[in-house]
């Protein structure tokens, strides 16, 4: 993280986007929230084009704290201050999919049951109907239906996002856990096996090749 915030201080203009979403990532993998939400705050403001993935990273910020139990006060702080940007972001751009999804992803991890459900879960699948190609909306989806032990409903989902989106890894890696908890070890390895045949980036496929080490034969 140091080494990225010495870098943005003397990179042109035109890196700075990159470097902001960068921050990001770094901040969560320390579990530096508070820092990765402003991350995300500033590449929104800086970028109005990058208004969608400053959302998405808002919206991975929220996952993220919700899975460590942080303070409540603390939760409902950084989700409102994303909340703030997707709906400013949906007054300008109503129809922006992806700003719908990550507004949508902050109230599931808002910790308000009502807002869970209602604008939550129920807006994704209300989004994941009208859009079904939608890597977003289909991938969280698939992701709640397995956390809830849903597993016919999660395997029905990731197999609708991989149809769309071929191999893609985190998808993956969720329809393999399905499997594995469905006693299917064979069609699990066969999904990673395929993803990583079609995989690049270096993290997700030490990812993959993880899972399938530890899925029996």
């Amino acid at each position: 993280v140091r080494k990225l915030n010495a870098q943005l201080a003397t990179a042109p203009a035109a890196d700075q986007a990159q470097l902001l979403a960068r921050l990001v990532a770094a901040s969560v993998n320390v579990n530096r929230l508070d820092l990765a939400a402003g991350y995300a705050h500033a590449l929104a403001e800086r970028d109005p084009a990058a208004m969608p993935r400053a959302l998405s990273l808002y919206a991975q910020v929220a996952e993220r704290a919700a899975a460590l139990q942080l303070p409540a006060a603390l939760v409902k702080a950084q989700n409102e201050r994303g909340l703030a940007l997707a709906d400013a972001r949906l007054r300008a751009q109503p129809n922006d999919v992806d700003a719908q999804v990550a507004r949508a992803l902050l109230h599931v991890h808002s910790g308000d049951p009502a807002r869970i459900m209602s604008q939550g879960i129920q807006a994704l699948a209300q989004i994941a109907a009208a859009h079904p190609s939608h890597l977003g909306a289909g991938l969280a989806l698939g992701r709640f239906s397995l956390q809830t032990g849903q597993l016919d409903r999660a395997q029905q989902r990731l197999t609708t996002v991989l149809q769309q989106h071929p191999g893609h890894a985190e998808a993956s890696l969720l329809l393999s856990e399905v499997l594995v908890r469905q006693k299917k070890t064979r069609d699990a390895r066969g999904v990673l096996e395929a993803a990583l045949a079609r995989t690049a980036a270096p993290m997700w496929k030490a990812k993959l090749q993880a899972a399938l080490g530890q899925v029996g034969s």
